[in-house]
């Protein structure tokens, strides 16, 4: 099996990889074993032939499964990596679809937890850049998110002097609202 890794030019260097914590899923689980409990429960309580009780049994089970089993699609199905040059965004099993930035390209890094993923240290990502094709750069479920914005600060900085980007060429580019200016055509 071929690593990311073994793709990249030479110089370049993976840093990162990982997928959505399956901490931002607890409520989707949560919910699963609510059903697979009151599929087992109901089948116990109702008084009923055992082929309806069975069939409340499988139906309720049955439920549960999909649940969790579409989140392990959603979280084996995305992955994010990080290397001395890009951010990519692998979205797929089957079919792959990849995103990626140049990271001399970013232009901000926001972090977004609400309580909830503060106590259980996970969050969302949005990394700005000047890249026309993919302006935002959305990414869910981050585990400490904080130490992955500081992996692609350190590696964006480094990939801007390597490529002689001067930070000035990005302010000129965005008004205060964070829009491209665009070329009025005079």
């Amino acid at each position: 099996a071929s690593t990311m890794g073994d793709m990249l030019p030479q110089e370049e260097k993976e840093v990162l990889s990982f997928r959505p914590t399956m901490r931002m899923y607890l409520g989707r689980i949560f919910l699963a074993l609510v059903v697979a409990a009151a599929a087992v429960a109901l089948s116990i309580v109702v008084k009923a032939s055992p082929t309806v009780d069975r069939i409340i049994l499988i139906a309720g089970l049955a439920i549960a499964l999909v649940l969790f089993l579409t989140v392990l699609y959603k979280k084996y199905s995305i992955l994010y990596r990080l290397s001395t040059q890009r951010l990519f965004l692998i979205r797929g099993l089957v079919s792959r679809r990849i995103e990626e930035l140049e990271l001399f390209r970013v232009r901000d890094i926001q972090v977004v937890q609400s309580f909830w993923q503060r106590i259980l240290k996970f969050g969302r990502m949005t990394v700005y850049s000047t890249d026309a094709s993919a302006p935002k750069f959305e990414m869910q479920g981050v585990a400490s998110p904080l130490k992955v914005k500081d992996a692609i600060r350190v590696n964006f900085r480094t990939a801007r002097l390597r490529e002689r980007v001067r930070p000035t060429e990005f302010i000129s580019d965005f008004d205060e609202a964070g829009m491209a200016d665009k070329d009025p055509g005079f």
